[in-house]
């Protein structure tokens, strides 16, 4: 006879063993569950202070207003940003994005600006300057280029912060404004589209 029939004959006559074993599962996997909650509650403490911020909950263009697409969020204060902008801020309905930002993305006040376009997307430091393109490029605001004159390049960071027809915006660094500046009053000024 194999033992699997001893332990079913077993059970069968002594009924209490089976519910005796079902019980002791039951026990672990609770004890388990507690030991896991009490991890993760752990863990949670250990990140300090939850903090309230608004993140982005759909794709977000440069110059595209913030409202409708933020929404408040709790964040462990170790995991915000510097500059995070706080849930409460009563001016964020009325802001624009200064970049793109994907859902989940953290608003800081990098990331926004006053909706007073196209100065509103130009970057602290920077300047900007109004190109004539001899070939039109078709960018859009809040698209990277790389601005060159005569096969030079004079800004290889710069950002469309205006575009109608012809004649583009692009804020640069303002160490690079200058030279923009003086080629387009010279000569032809040409934009490189950047991925």
């Amino acid at each position: 006879m194999g033992v699997n029939v001893s332990i079913r004959r077993m059970v069968a006559r002594r009924p209490w063993i089976y519910w005796c074993v079902v019980a002791m599962i039951f026990a672990a996997a609770l004890l388990s569950a507690r030991s896991w909650a009490q991890r993760v509650e752990h863990e949670r403490e250990s990140w300090g202070d939850v903090v309230d911020v608004l993140v982005a909950t759909a794709d977000i263009e440069p110059g595209a207003p913030f409202d409708g697409s933020v929404a408040r969020f709790a964040y462990p204060a170790a995991l915000v940003p510097v500059g995070a902008v706080a849930a409460d801020d009563p001016d964020v309905a009325s802001a624009i994005s200064r970049q793109r930002l994907a859902p989940g993305e953290v608003i800081t006040e990098l990331d926004r600006a006053a909706a007073d376009a196209p100065n509103a997307l130009i970057q602290p430091g920077w300047l900007a300057a109004a190109v004539r393109e001899a070939v039109p490029t078709g960018v859009d605001v809040g698209d990277r280029v790389v601005v060159t004159t005569e096969g030079i390049v004079l800004a290889d960071d710069a950002i469309v912060v205006q575009s109608d027809g012809d004649i583009v915006l692009v804020a640069t660094p303002e160490r690079f404004a200058p030279a923009i500046a003086a080629a387009m009053a010279n000569g032809d000024v040409a934009l490189l589209v950047k991925p």
